[in-house]
């Protein structure tokens, strides 16, 4: 059953038609158009707050929970809905809390974390980390967004710059007009161009 005091923060449609909800305090809960299915997230994220639910090209749902909820690590539910992979800093994750996360043009899960970014490959089935020491502006990535056809856009947690990450560069980006001082959403359009919503300002975009 469904209890109906808990609140939901995110939600996604998966490749299938499934409707996939994140709730507050509820953790996962599927829709098949016919039930509902209700997933405990506390033990695999420390956490029952979901912050993000993610599909990859290969079906893969990715969710993470938030850090301000003691929500640590990141899940991977495979396309067969089988189980679930916990991701955490045994599998090179710089830290456990994940703060954002975004698929870069290639298809792969990108994750913003308080020491840098990593990115996984599929290959090991492991994330590549990327810090100052690689090449980052700066530390504690907040909000990530993704152009389907250019790079992943990093906001720094209270920073006025965006950061451009593409392959394994890194690049400051001009402060949008009025500047940012906190980002709460992004969405990247057909033409590449990038809308960002910042608390108490007008809608920015960047091209």
């Amino acid at each position: 059953g469904r209890n109906d005091a808990e609140e939901v923060v995110r939600k996604t449609q998966d490749q299938a038609g499934e409707i996939w909800v994140g709730t507050e305090g509820g953790g996962l809960v599927r829709f098949d158009g016919a039930r509902f299915v209700s997933y405990g997230t506390e033990e695999l994220l420390g956490s029952s707050t979901i912050q993000k639910i993610l599909e990859d090209r290969e079906g893969n749902l990715w969710l993470t929970a938030d850090p301000e909820a003691n929500g640590n690590g990141l899940a991977c539910l495979d396309r067969e809905r089988r189980g679930f992979r916990r991701y955490d800093q045994d599998d090179s994750l710089l830290l456990s809390a994940v703060n954002d996360m975004a698929l870069d043009a290639a298809g792969r899960i990108c994750v913003g974390l308080e020491a840098g970014v990593s990115r996984f490959d599929p290959g090991p089935g492991q994330f590549v980390q990327n810090t100052v020491e690689d090449g980052l502006p700066t530390t504690f990535i907040w909000t990530l967004a993704a152009s389907p056809r250019g790079p992943v856009w990093l906001q720094p947690l209270f920073s006025q710059r965006l950061i451009a990450w593409e392959g394994e560069t890194f690049r400051l980006e001009r402060s949008p007009s009025p500047p940012i001082a906190f980002l709460s959403g992004w969405l990247a359009d057909r033409g590449g161009g990038l809308w960002a919503a910042a608390w108490g300002l007008d809608t920015n975009k960047n091209e």
